[in-house]
């Protein structure tokens, strides 16, 4: 008696083709060392660790960019939740844990990763370290054994990190926005993912911030 192999042939099929899907991109993609690119007139590079072995170390990544609004009009979209949550590439959830003060809280954000990877999630002291009317500098530093846990979740490390908010020519209409961010996304992650995550996220950021604050200016006018 002749045995029925096709179906058996299409599930062989599909498992080699989602493994392909899956898998290809940790061995087709260039090298993710160093990534520096501009857009729009802004500066962005972001550098992960290449080699397999370090794969869990510190994720960095830098830009500036200047935003056609007035530096109090700038601050507000990285103070308010909604706001941050709206224009930030992959944060899917932010929570203010803790007000210590005007200028100083404990934050909980949340970030998406593609399935299968587990997200991350931070927690830190978002610290506004001074404002001097022309330049505003806010930073952001990880709390070690704060006594909140997201158990579905894996803690991520974030420090030495801030936005850098300068006016611009004295007019009050324009703000250069530096961003500089290091961060350890704990536990392993494939370099293709990392890179997936980061090489755009300033770019994007800047992007999302300038359409956010074009719409807001207009309704402000209305």
């Amino acid at each position: 008696m002749k045995t029925n192999r096709k179906p058996c042939n299409k599930f062989l099929s599909g498992l080699v083709l989602s493994w392909l899907l899956f898998f290809l991109p940790l061995f087709a993609m260039a090298d993710p060392e160093n990534q520096s690119i501009k857009n729009d007139g802004d500066s962005v590079d972001a550098s992960i660790p290449g080699k397999p072995e370090n794969r869990g170390d510190w994720v960095r990544i830098n830009g500036e960019g200047v935003i056609d609004a007035p530096i109090h009009i700038v601050v507000l979209f990285f103070k308010d939740v909604k706001k941050t949550i709206r224009m930030t590439p992959g944060l899917h959830d932010k929570i203010i844990l803790q007000k210590i003060s005007e200028t100083n809280r404990v934050d909980y954000d949340h970030f998406k990763l593609l399935w299968p990877f587990k997200d991350r999630y931070l927690i830190y002291h978002a610290k506004q370290e001074y404002d001097t009317g022309q330049e505003i500098l806010l930073t952001l530093n990880s709390i070690e054994n704060y006594p909140y846990e997201d158990k579905n979740k894996i803690l991520g490390i974030i420090r030495e990190s801030s936005f850098l908010l300068q006016s611009l020519d004295g007019s009050h209409s324009r703000t250069k926005v530096t961003v500089s961010i290091r961060v350890d996304p704990m536990g392993w992650l494939p370099v293709w993912l990392l890179n997936f995550h980061t090489q755009n996220w300033s770019s994007e950021l800047f992007k999302n911030l300038r359409e956010d604050i074009q719409e807001y200016l207009a309704n402000q006018s209305n």
